[in-house]
């Protein structure tokens, strides 16, 4: 049963490859095969890859699915279904982030320069290390909540706080000394 699913992916994935392949995502309509330029590029491969990302989450989610059904009575087996679809899941929004993310970058660019640009990267580089060391704060929290007494976990716990804290500090200061030494230039 297992050959049966491996096989049928494989077939599947390489009919999805197949089917772009003869689409030719990488040239843009009208050109006579050259690069336009690097931005172009890495937006055909994303509009490629993010079809192709659909198919396998969905098919690593049928698999982690069967796996939790089938596993019923082992505990291995459903944690192991779990994973597979929760990094399913992670991939497949990853993959998705990071189209959005290009075609925000491109457009911003391609209209504005770079030096006009540059706080508007500081803000949003930022705002991203600011989620992320929430997001760990509350990791952390959880940590210390289900500890139990348990002195591994709680030590964990920990680590994690005090390198959230750190980041988060280090966050501040070099935002702060950005904006200084972009005034001082005169940006």
């Amino acid at each position: 049963m297992k050959k049966a699913i491996i096989i049928t992916t494989i077939l599947i994935l390489l009919i999805s490859v197949n089917c772009y392949a003869l689409r030719d995502p990488l040239r843009p309509s009208g050109t006579t095969g050259q690069i336009q330029s690097l931005d172009h590029v890495i937006e055909k491969l994303l509009s490629w890859l993010w079809p192709l990302s659909a198919v396998i989450a969905i098919l690593m989610i049928l698999v982690g699915a069967y796996l939790m059904v089938v596993g019923g009575a082992s505990p291995q087996q459903v944690s192991l279904g779990r994973k597979t679809v929760l990094f399913a899941l992670i991939g497949f929004a990853i993959v998705t982030i990071s189209k959005g993310i290009v075609s925000i970058v491109t457009t911003t660019v391609s209209q504005t320069p770079f030096l006009e640009l540059l706080p508007t990267i500081i803000t949003w580089v930022f705002g991203f290390l600011l989620a992320t060391g929430v997001l760990m704060l509350i990791v952390a929290a959880y940590l210390f909540a289900t500890a139990g007494g348990n002195p591994t976990q709680v030590g964990q716990a920990r680590k994690i706080l005090t390198y959230t804290l750190i980041g988060l500090a280090v966050a501040l200061t070099t935002r702060g000394l950005l904006y200084i030494v972009i005034s001082i230039l005169g940006f």
